[in-house]
C-alpha cells in the first residue's frame, strides 16, 4: 500500500475563478486489479499500454486506487509532480524477489493486457479471485508468470546449443583432472 500527504493549501479554479481550499489528506493508495478494473470501464481503453494518459486519467487513477474514504475529493487537484512521481514508482515496483531468465525469444504480439485478461488468466491457472484481485498489480502478474512458466514444461534446446553446452562440461572436467581428454 502506497501512502501519500496532501496538505493544506489554496488551489486557484481558472474555470470558475475563485479559490479552492484542500484540507489536509492522507491517501492510501492500492494498484491491483480491481482498480485498474474500475479505469478500464470508465476510459474503455487499456491502462497497460505504451499509449500516454492525460492528467485527468492520471487523477482518475488514482481516485479508483484509494482505499480510504475522502471527505475533500479537491484533494486530487492538489497532487503534484512529485506525488505522481512517487505513485509512478510505487506502480512500476515489482512487489516480489521473483526473476525470470531472459530467453531469446520476445513476443511481438499487438495483444493488451486488460483487466478482462488478467481475470481470465487468473480462471486459467484456478487463481483465488479473493484475496489476489486486491494484491499490488505486479505481484498479480508475476503469478501469473510464473504459472505460465511452470506449464511449460522443459524447453527444448537446440543441436548447436547442447554441443556448446557438452563441450563447456568436457573441458571443466578436463581441467579438474588434469588431463587432455
Amino acid at each position: 500500500m502506497k501512502r501519500i500527504a496532501i496538505p493544506k493549501q489554496e488551489l486557484w479554479d481558472e474555470e470558475h475563478e475563485r479559490f479552492i481550499v484542500v484540507r489536509p489528506t492522507i491517501l492510501h493508495l492500492e494498484h491491483n486489479l480491481v482498480s485498474l478494473y474500475n479505469w478500464e470501464s470508465k476510459y474503455h481503453k487499456p491502462l497497460l499500454s505504451k499509449s500516454p494518459m492525460t492528467i485527468e486519467e492520471r487523477r482518475d487513477y488514482v481516485r479508483f486506487m484509494t482505499l480510504n474514504e475522502i471527505e475533500d475529493k479537491n484533494a486530487y487537484l492538489a497532487l503534484t509532480k512529485s506525488h505522481f512521481d512517487s505513485i509512478e514508482a510505487y506502480i512500476n515496483d515489482p512487489m516480489t524477489a521473483s526473476t525470470f531468465a531472459k530467453t531469446g525469444e520476445s513476443k511481438k504480439g499487438s495483444q493488451f493486457i486488460t483487466a478482462e485478461l488478467l481475470y481470465c488468466w487468473m480462471s486459467s491457472f484456478n487463481i483465488p479471485y479473493e484475496p489476489c484481485q486486491h494484491w499490488h498489480l505486479n505481484r498479480l502478474l508475476t503469478l501469473i508468470r510464473v504459472c505460465s512458466e511452470e506449464n511449460k514444461g522443459p524447453q527444448k534446446v537446440s543441436r548447436g546449443k547442447a554441443m556448446e553446452q557438452q563441450r563447456a562440461l568436457n573441458e571443466m572436467r578436463k581441467a579438474q583432472l588434469g588431463t587432455r581428454g
